[in-house]
């Protein structure tokens, strides 16, 4: 899409809940410009959940200015094991009649929602793609399993998905079309390989910051 996520907020009205997940985050961009954005679309709740070398570097440069982390939205640290960092990049926005997810590459910063050339697929309740938002909610709860104190995001979490005041949440297909780590053993590369199955693939293109140059990831 063209958009960036702030004009896709803005497009959504009365909304409950609101959860990240992010490698990188701005404070700042979070209290100055994101929760701005958030009033305007029913003041939902925020749960963020982010790399924990990330959220302890970031508040150490930036806690001076901040004002409402802890009362108007939550940050929860997620510890990945030694040598490997939390990296997803999504967002899910759900009310009583609809629940939209965004999965891509933007961190949460001014640079990852706005101004980078970055990339993000939108599915939404409303068009028979809840199996995918069910597969999230189930990615979520199991990263929250790697911080002792998650018991206010998981409450937030049931809340976002309870049936009794979100009507979507009722009809919300299996869990499928996500492919995630660490919630399945296999590699990423493996579940790739496991959904094109037989396909007569011909031709792969594959958008990355980073790489390298012999491309011995793709081989």
């Amino acid at each position: 899409m063209r958009d960036d996520l702030l004009s896709i907020l803005r497009g959504q009205k009365d909304l409950t809940h609101v959860f990240v997940c992010t490698f990188n985050i701005d404070f700042v961009f979070i209290e100055s410009v994101l929760l701005r954005e958030l009033r305007r679309c029913g003041h939902p709740t925020l749960t963020i959940l982010a790399d924990a070398d990330e959220v302890q570097a970031s508040f150490k440069a930036q806690n001076r200015w901040l004002s409402r982390l802890g009362r108007r939205y939550r940050v929860v640290p997620i510890r990945m094991d030694r040598g490997f960092r939390f990296h997803p990049k999504a967002v899910l926005t759900a009310g009583p009649t609809h629940c939209e997810l965004l999965v891509g590459s933007g961190n949460l910063t001014f640079g990852g929602i706005r101004q980078n050339e970055e990339i993000w697929l939108h599915f939404a309740s409303q068009n028979d793609e809840s199996s995918v938002i069910a597969s999230f909610r189930d990615y979520v709860g199991h990263c929250l399993t790697r911080t002792k104190r998650s018991d206010a995001a998981r409450a937030e979490l049931g809340d976002a998905f309870n049936a009794a005041t979100h009507e979507w949440a009722g009809a919300l297909d299996d869990p499928a079309g996500l492919l995630r780590s660490p919630l399945n053993e296999d590699s990423l590369l493996d579940q790739m390989a496991r959904e094109v199955g037989e396909l007569d693939v011909q031709r792969i293109i594959v958008a990355s910051p980073y790489f390298d140059t012999e491309g011995v990831a793709l081989q």
